[in-house]
């Protein structure tokens, strides 16, 4: 199992937007779960943080092969996959991985 936890920059001025774009992924339930399931991930959760005047999406999933759900996702065809990516590059800004320093789980 592995683990990986992005922090993503959002653009000014999209958070409504931002909010609109999960409130969709909310929204299907099965759509999301599908793409989950070919993606091999276990849990994928995205929380918003604000720093400053600045707004984050910290962005955590488990997955058994981090590399197989990157490459699965890249040439999805599902249309969540494709909204999911069009608001990526629509509303985020600078990426980074964060440092992990524990990941216990009993899954």
């Amino acid at each position: 199992m592995e683990t990986i936890c992005i922090k993503t920059k959002l653009k000014k001025g999209s958070l409504e937007d931002v909010r609109k774009w999960f409130q969709t992924l909310r929204e299907k339930p099965d759509e999301v779960l599908q793409s989950l399931e070919k993606e091999g991930v276990i849990i994928e959760s995205a929380f918003l943080d604000k720093q400053g005047h600045d707004y984050f999406l910290i962005y955590y999933m488990k997955a058994k092969s981090l590399a197989h759900a990157r490459e699965v996702a890249m040439k999805s065809t599902l249309a969540i996959d494709k909204y999911h990516k069009e608001c990526f590059k629509k509303f985020c800004e600078d990426r980074m991985e964060l440092e992990p320093l524990i990941d216990f789980h009993r899954i």
